[in-house]
């Protein structure tokens, strides 16, 4: 931990541009208008990674359209609805 305000202030201007940067990425990429989350956004993002992960792994094909449904669901998965 640090005690010097030069270090302090560089902490806490990054940790606010980060999280401004997650709200305008959330915004961007969702449809429905909720309540922005920071555990939602997180969650959401490993979700994404994984199922990206998943679909090279297992050679899948996204682009049919029977899958779109359940990959959007999936992308929510574990994430907390108010």
């Amino acid at each position: 931990m640090s005690t010097d305000q030069q270090a302090l202030a560089f902490n806490f201007n990054t940790c606010m541009t980060a999280l401004n940067l997650a709200k305008v990425d959330d915004k961007m990429n969702r449809t429905e208008r909720t309540a922005f989350s920071i555990t939602n956004y997180k969650r959401r993002r490993h979700n994404e990674k994984l199922l990206k992960l998943f679909i090279f792994k297992f050679d899948l094909d996204l682009e049919v359209e029977i899958n779109q449904n359940e990959y959007l669901e999936l992308l929510n998965y574990g994430t907390i609805y108010a």
